[in-house]
């Protein structure tokens, strides 16, 4: 199996969800392999679709290479994102390659990061893409949730299987004894599809609770504003965190707080890395959630009183 995450030494979870994989291929696109990730600055839209574009076309050509210098590699192929301008030119490629491969698509809602004209264009290929895929070698697609796989269903009609975001290995031996601080931690991208903005709006939080917000933020000013008006006792790390800055926050605060929207449709991969933590966490009442916790028997779910 060769393996392509585009965005490996992008930061996120891209490395994360990639190395859960590392045990079962043989073929895994990285610096042993050569692989140079193209940069692009993606803090604006156009520039981001850009970035994500070009790094999924050289990966494709990166694939090229390494059958034409192994004519009889019959390795299958497996993608990790799903971006569709890439798919279709790699299904245009795979023509003359004539390669099975699967792809794994992580979520099938919109991203508000781009600009609404453009998430009429990419839907459109969006679609036009999994209607594409079945004429072609394709002999599966892989998702995390059955929403996302009875959506997928309406364009493409083969395989189509479930497989649930992984989650990482323990990262401490014993349980963590409760600190009763008054803290909540919320970290992991605040992108604007997690609409995480809309329960700070609409609560109220007693001042005794300190919040801190770790990881890579959209709408800045947002919280910048909040915390100057000094109704939420809020400490920000707008940036991007390392494993050890994350551990030291996780070590002082309570609970891990994921107040997310229920417009997300995305998967749960800060929730996921609380449990590798031993953390306990407060989730949103969204079936995201709360099916995990419910499966799982792990953390607590909050809802609005009327």
């Amino acid at each position: 199996m060769i393996v392509v995450q585009p965005y490996y030494y992008w930061k996120g979870h891209y490395r994360q969800y990639a190395n859960s994989l590392r045990s079962k291929i043989n073929i895994f696109l990285d610096k042993k392999n050569k692989f140079k990730p193209i940069l692009v600055k993606n803090d604006t839209t156009i520039l981001y679709i850009l970035s994500r574009f070009l790094n999924y076309i050289y990966t494709i050509f990166i694939i090229l290479k390494i059958f034409q210098k192994n004519k009889k590699l019959k390795e299958n192929i497996h993608f990790l994102e799903f971006e569709p301008f890439a798919i279709i030119f790699f299904i245009i490629i795979n023509f003359f390659l004539k390669k099975n491969f699967l792809i794994t698509i992580h979520s099938t809602g919109n991203n508000n990061k781009f600009l609404y004209l453009i998430q009429i264009i990419r839907k459109f290929f969006y679609i036009f893409t999994l209607y594409s895929l079945n004429f072609t070698k394709c002999y599966n697609i892989i998702v995390h949730k059955k929403i996302d796989k009875i959506y997928i269903q309406k364009f493409y009609k083969k395989n189509i299987s479930i497989l649930d975001y992984p989650c990482p290995m323990p990262k401490v031996k014993k349980e963590k004894e409760y600190l009763n601080n008054f803290s909540l931690l919320l970290f992991g991208q605040i992108r604007s599809d997690k609409n995480i903005e809309n329960f700070f709006r609409k609560s109220v939080i007693p001042k005794k609770i300190n919040i801190t917000i770790a990881g890579k933020i959209e709408n800045i000013s947002f919280w910048n504003n909040l915390k100057k008006k000094g109704k939420v006792n809020l400490t920000i790390y707008n940036k991007f965190i390392s494993l050890t800055l994350l551990k030291k926050l996780i070590k002082k605060n309570d609970f891990n707080f994921l107040p997310y929207d229920k417009s997300y449709s995305g998967s749960a991969g800060p929730l996921k890395d609380s449990m590798s933590y031993g953390q306990p966490v407060i989730c949103s009442n969204i079936p995201l959630f709360k099916n995990f916790l419910k499966e799982n028997n792990v953390g607590f779910i909050y809802s609005k009183k009327n």
